[in-house]
């Protein structure tokens, strides 16, 4: 027989419902109303998996069968005591683990480049931010991860927070020293939570970095789509230990999750598991091999240089399996290598920026497209440095000298959100409080959040940003003309 770890739960009770005649959402009924070339390209089995929370299939919002099993199964394979399925992304379980602990008016320590889900976390609590700075690599212009003396000073200073939130790893791969700093934040009784999004495959491999679950985390929210299979928009908050309430977890999850949740998603997270449990050491062994072989060709190429490589420190090192790839020496920018790579070779990467391309390396990744990857990177280099292409250079405001300072804090992120809003040009700005959250790509780090006042050095940073062509996020003005500041009037 079969162990658990062999079973999906959720897929079998929809196999099981499946020949039941429907006289219940959704209006589809298995297929039967759908416009011709959509069924023809999906398939009709996709419709029929389309089912409801009837009779054998369970409820999300108070499982107790099909999804009770797979959360179950879920967190014997992470090591958590309680895994939470969630079909609103990341986001969602980064939302509950924070309405979960925090009131209006409460601290909650969070790091500077922290996902803007944190930053919509602390607007539905009306917490108030204590910002961390992340180590920081000038070469590349890009963030790592968060040091423990970093959260040891803001502990000090405020031991009243009611917890910690880290970003590991980073979109960029870099990673904190997890252990470390839970065993800091444990020993003020307080709550470690981790971002670990881009994390679901650690712990799965013995060359991997440990999970933040098995260095003493307490509550973490894994995309568990990035990197370990499952279909977009699908994640698992794991809770270990007694310092973050599940109850409360449940409660808050309840609020914020659809009550109309898609069984095909569900069922896709237990398919996730199932294939890591089962396979994972196999596959991952493949993604350690393509890891090596991008990393070798690429240091081989001389003008282009592999973040995991040469960064300069960081806290605890990098996942191999995304791999950032600064292109400025070769006289390139990493936009315009995405964009030679779709345009030439049908290969599109995970994200650029001025100075870098990202790729992530997953389960289902092919030695094909690695060697195409390779293969395009190359040609670009060469014809960049045969004059063929222009010679930009990555603009001064990526490197993080030019980083304005931390802005002080007037109001909360809720307050300042809720406020009554004006707009003023950028260059008139200093002084005001601002209403939106704005970043510049590289590095990412947002420069002002919602409730800071705007100081010189924010605006010289966004105006340079501005001039240099970096990618903006967060501001409602196009260009950048105008700030959205609260109105004090």
């Amino acid at each position: 027989m079969a162990g658990p770890q062999q079973r999906l739960p959720i897929l079998e009770a929809i196999r099981d419902y499946v020949g039941v005649r429907r006289l219940h959402m959704p209006g589809h009924k298995g297929g039967g109303a759908v416009a011709a070339p959509y069924l023809e390209y999906l398939g009709r089995r996709l419709f029929e998996a389309d089912v409801v929370s009837a009779e054998g299939l369970d409820d999300l919002h108070s499982p107790s069968g099909c999804i009770a099993e797979a959360q179950r199964l879920a967190a014997e394979a992470w090591g958590a005591d309680h895994s939470l399925f969630l079909v609103n992304g990341t986001s969602c379980g980064l939302h509950g683990l924070i309405l979960a602990l925090c009131r209006p008016g409460d601290k909650l320590i969070v790091p500077r480049n922290a996902h803007r889900s944190v930053v919509g976390g602390l607007i539905l609590s009306g917490a108030y931010p204590v910002y961390l700075e992340p180590d920081f690599d000038r070469s590349f212009g890009l963030p790592l991860g968060i040091a423990p003396e970093a959260v040891a000073g803001a502990l000090s200073l405020h031991p009243d927070a009611k917890g910690v939130l880290v970003v590991s790893p980073t979109y960029h791969g870099a990673l904190s020293d997890i252990r470390k700093i839970a065993e800091i934040t444990h020993s003020y009784g307080l709550p470690l939570l981790v971002d670990e999004a881009h994390g679901a495959h650690l712990g799965f491999h013995p060359e991997l970095p440990d999970s933040a679950l098995s260095q003493g985390a307490d509550g973490v929210a894994q995309g568990i789509h990035k990197t370990a299979g499952s279909l977009t928009q699908t994640s698992i908050l794991h809770l270990k230990g007694t310092r973050v309430p599940v109850d409360r977890v449940r409660a808050v999850l309840r609020l914020l999750q659809t009550t109309s949740p898609s069984y095909i998603l569900m069922s896709s997270l237990d398919a996730a598991r199932y294939l890591l449990v089962n396979h994972g050491r196999d596959l991952l062994d493949g993604v350690l091999s393509l890891s090596r072989r991008v990393t070798g060709a690429v240091e081989a190429l001389g003008a282009v240089r592999c973040l995991h490589v040469h960064a300069a420190g960081g806290p605890a090192g990098f996942d191999p399996t995304r791999i950032t790839v600064n292109v400025s020496r070769a006289g390139l920018t990493g936009l315009e290598v995405e964009r030679a790579l779709r345009r030439e070779f049908g290969l599109q990467v995970e994200l650029s920026d001025f100075a870098n391309v990202v790729l992530l390396l997953s389960l289902g990744d092919s030695p094909e497209a690695v060697e195409a990857f390779l293969a395009g990177l190359e040609r670009i280099a060469a014809e960049s440095s045969a004059g063929r292409r222009g010679s930009p250079s990555a603009p001064r405001s990526a490197g993080r000298a030019l980083l304005p300072p931390t802005p002080p804090t007037v109001l909360s992120p809720a307050v300042a959100f809720r406020g009554r809003t004006r707009r003023v040009p950028l260059d008139r700005a200093v002084g005001c409080v601002s209403a939106e959250m704005i970043a510049a790509y590289p590095p990412g780090i947002p420069a002002i959040y919602p409730g800071e006042r705007v100081t010189e050095e924010v605006v010289a940073y966004l105006s340079e940003a501005k001039r240099a062509g970096m990618h903006l996020q967060g501001h409602q003005s196009p260009g950048l003309d105008f700030l959205q500041v609260i109105d004090q009037d």
